[in-house]
């Protein structure tokens, strides 16, 4: 089948194909690194549009606030245009990726992922009287975060701390660090982001991914388009999708998706990918994950390891691991969370089941 959008030609014959990304200097900064690769690689010039997502809106509100059943926050309005064919490709951070897409669409790549911890970034007049970060943040110092993930594990293993939300783009989240009446000390936020803005200078701290965990599929972009454009889909796949990455991504998102945890509840992983070190051997998957309550107080831990060959490996080793943490009671812990999140008792909980 060919491609289910025209695709104008420029005059040199390069096929002009559309992209969408979220508008944020983030999002396009990571849009620019596939439309780099992809025009490098194959005879295509990447026309990029950009678009306010439904999560950067409503800066307002915490994420779970905004969280319904089946909608992605970071997701919908760039899927929109690629149901409507106004685009041909999305490029979105995967972590922001629900577990199900729109009818029609599909994950034509994951790239290579990139730093996976968390960064902690302390505001400029502490950075010399804390230097070993967090441990050195005096008892009652409020940290940034708008992950319940980030906020979760942080409360229990440094519950002297305090947490706020703080949403926005990543520079106008470190203006509200700087000004000392938000009352901020730090934000914790994703390394890779920061490094992909040329803002690596300002973490005081990387986070033992061991120890502190991870969102599924932090670190690495995802490339969305339509299943019936094949021709898309075949050359985004040959330059963008990084087999190795993808396993992990694949035994994570599978471990969450059967947790029917979402994008937007204290739930992180450590996943690692031990390649054959022979012909007849097959690389081997280990994948630790964690779910806990808000208060960090309470949590289910556990891990598993096994050998894959494909990605259907991959997602059936998540698969068990999933099952494994709800004979623990990880399910309840969950289910714990939704009304936990709401910073005031009169907000009506998300749905039982979300999906984002």
């Amino acid at each position: 089948r060919q491609n289910s959008m025209t695709s104008p030609q420029t005059d040199d014959t390069r096929a002009v194909l559309t992209c969408v990304s979220r508008e944020s200097n983030l999002a396009m900064a990571q849009t620019n690194w596939i439309k780099a690769k992809l025009e490098t690689q194959e005879k295509v010039t990447i026309d990029v549009k950009s678009t306010k997502a439904f999560g950067d809106k409503d800066l307002s509100k915490p994420l779970t606030q905004l969280a319904d059943s089946g909608y992605g926050l970071f997701t919908k309005t760039l899927e929109d245009s690629l149901i409507n064919k106004t685009a041909h490709f999305a490029v979105h951070s995967l972590k922001d990726v629900p577990t199900e897409l729109p009818k029609g669409l599909c994950l034509a790549a994951i790239s290579e992922r990139g730093q996976v911890q968390d960064g902690l970034v302390l505001r400029s007049d502490l950075k010399e009287k804390c230097p070993n970060g967090l441990a050195d943040l005096p008892k009652g110092s409020v940290v940034g975060t708008s992950s319940l993930r980030r906020r979760a594990m942080l409360a229990k293993l440094h519950p002297d701390l305090e947490f706020k939300d703080v949403r926005g783009n990543v520079n106008t989240r470190l203006a509200k660090l700087e000004d000392t009446e938000q009352g901020y000390s730090a934000l914790v936020l994703a390394s890779v982001g920061l490094k992909r803005l040329g803002l690596e200078d300002r973490i005081s701290q990387i986070l033992d991914q061991h120890k502190y965990f991870y969102a599924p599929g932090q670190g690495a972009l995802a490339v969305e388009c339509r299943e019936e454009d094949e021709t898309t889909l075949s050359m985004i796949k040959k330059v963008v999708h990084h087999k190795d990455t993808a396993y992990c991504c694949v035994a994570e998102r599978a471990l969450m998706k059967k947790l029917e945890g979402g994008c937007h509840v204290p739930m992180g992983v450590c996943c690692t990918l031990t390649p054959a070190d022979g012909e007849d051997k097959q690389d081997t998957l280990k994948l630790r994950a964690i779910v806990l309550t808000l208060d960090g107080k309470k949590s289910v831990e556990d891990s598993i390891e096994g050998t894959v060959a494909s990605e259907g490996d991959a997602k059936a080793l998540g698969e068990q691991l999933a099952e494994a943490m709800k004979a623990k009671g990880a399910t309840e812990i969950l289910k714990e969370v939704p009304k936990a999140a709401y910073s005031s008792p009169n907000e009506p909980p998300p749905p039982k089941k979300q999906k984002t």
